[in-house]
């Protein structure tokens, strides 16, 4: 009885095994789609650099202070990558696509280890801003506590890294990126 079941389990390995991943990845498929993009086949001399980023100095670094966590960050890097690509659905759109990693120092100044809800406040912001000086879009990414590398002397290394989309009209293809952290009241006084 065992070598029948055994056989059975060799037969139906190799039949699973040899379905295609593809028809399988399509079983589980609900119906949701993203916009349909095409790789532009012809590059512009102008869009083969990312937009230019800009980390303003007001925005670079940012402090808290309370009763029970007092630390300061500062940006020291940022690096990014982007990929330009044409929406299939609309011929006067494009896409960007921008990858970017972050690297933060932040010290801690009080005796008490960071913990999630001292990083609460904490939020990197992403500004696409028209040559205008429009801000057009503004995305923010929190710095969590699984952010945190290492710590040394109290103080940690970050590294955050995200990607995000941006379609706009290629009319408005001149823009800029800015990096900083997203300030309260109470941390623009301060400066």
């Amino acid at each position: 009885m065992k070598e029948i079941y055994i056989i059975f389990l060799i037969i139906l390995s190799i039949f699973l095994s040899s379905c295609s991943f593809n028809k399988f990845q399509n079983f589980f498929d609900f119906g949701f789609e993203e916009d349909k993009v095409n790789k532009s086949a012809t590059i512009d001399l102008s869009k083969k650099n990312c937009p230019k980023t800009i980390i303003p100095k007001e925005t670079s670094g940012y402090s808290k202070k309370s009763y029970d966590t007092v630390y300061t960050a500062k940006i020291k890097k940022i690096k990014s990558s982007c990929l330009f690509n044409t929406l299939k659905n609309n011929s006067d759109k494009e896409q960007i696509l921008i990858s970017f990693q972050a690297e933060i120092e932040l010290l801690n100044e009080n005796k008490l280890p960071l913990n999630k809800i001292s990083l609460k406040q904490l939020n990197l912001y992403i500004a696409i801003v028209n040559d205008q000086g429009n801000v057009v879009a503004k995305l923010l990414a929190p710095i969590v506590y699984k952010d945190l590398k290492d710590n040394k002397n109290n103080v940690y290394k970050v590294l955050k890294t995200k990607k995000f989309k941006y379609n706009y009209n290629k009319s408005n293809e001149i823009f800029s990126v800015y990096y900083g952290f997203q300030q309260n009241r109470k941390n623009l006084l301060r400066n």
